[in-house]
């Protein structure tokens, strides 16, 4: 399972691909709590974010990010060492 997966791992990576309106969204907000609750460090590296219109997935999207331990966008301008939610840097 999921649960198990991360619970075994050393670190939790989201590597590439938009954060955006998509149900899948919920998966990966349930792996970062996982590994936030078990100490395991989780890194979103190089995503870009967006389209963001739903307020649910503006949310999760949030939660992901505060639950990184290091976030690293796939964007032109560095925002690695900026605190940065969905909802402030994209509206």
């Amino acid at each position: 399972s999921l649960s198990e997966n991360v619970k075994k791992s050393d670190l939790l990576i989201l590597g590439g691909g938009p954060l955006m309106d998509l149900e899948e969204l919920y998966l990966i907000e349930h792996a970062f709590f996982i590994a936030k609750r078990q100490k395991i460090p989780a890194i979103v590296m190089g995503c870009g974010i967006g389209p963001l219109n739903e307020e649910k997935y503006i949310h999760l999207v949030e939660r992901i990010l505060e639950k990184s331990t290091k976030i690293s966008f796939a964007a032109s301008a560095d925002t690695a060492n900026t605190k940065i939610t969905a909802r402030n840097a994209f509206r």
